[in-house]
């Protein structure tokens, strides 16, 4: 896959944990339900909300290393469809940066919710 850009990568989490956004401006917002007059809700950015990280290493069942050096690494094995296993490992010094990348992967790799 291409690489992708920071609003794209928070798109394909979002939607991979059943989550409707929309990309304005380099940004990925949640979509409100139509019934709302309002174009985007809150931002959707795990990069940069805790919170919202924290939601992704529960939902990915992730697991999270933390080094003397100060970094952080981030791992999951997935099992794909066609049963190919993969173990993602990303590192970073900033952890949710490091979650982000790790659950991309995963998704790239055939992670699915549900799909455990």
């Amino acid at each position: 896959m291409t690489d992708l850009t920071h609003a794209e990568k928070c798109k394909l989490i979002a939607e991979a944990l059943g989550i409707k956004v929309v990309i304005i401006d380099d940004c990925c917002f949640e979509q409100p339900p139509e019934y709302l007059t309002i174009q985007c809700g809150p931002c959707y950015d795990p990069y940069r909300y805790d919170a919202q990280a924290m939601e992704v290493v529960k939902e990915f069942r992730l697991d999270i290393l933390s080094y003397e050096n100060g970094i952080y690494e981030v791992t999951k094995t997935v099992t794909a469809i066609n049963s190919d296993i993969s173990t993602i490992y990303p590192q970073s010094e900033d952890l949710n940066t490091a979650i982000v990348e790790c659950a991309v992967q995963a998704i790239q790799a055939g992670w699915s919710k549900g799909n455990e």
